[in-house]
């Protein structure tokens, strides 16, 4: 699954460049039709998708 690669390749990054005793934070909501998923390490952004999951249908 595709979705799944992305995902997974933005929190190997995000484990890799975060320093020690750094956080990690994700956050996944729904808006609307669409799912938003926001991944932030040690206070700084790296990446809030509200387009992610537009191609994206419920199996």
């Amino acid at each position: 699954n595709r979705l799944q690669q992305v995902v997974w390749n933005l929190l190997a990054n995000a484990v890799k460049f975060t320093p020690k005793q750094g956080k990690i934070d994700v956050i996944v909501q729904r808006v609307n039709s669409h799912v938003e998923i926001t991944i932030m390490m040690s206070r700084k952004l790296l990446i809030s998708s509200p387009s992610l999951g537009d191609n994206m249908s419920r199996q």
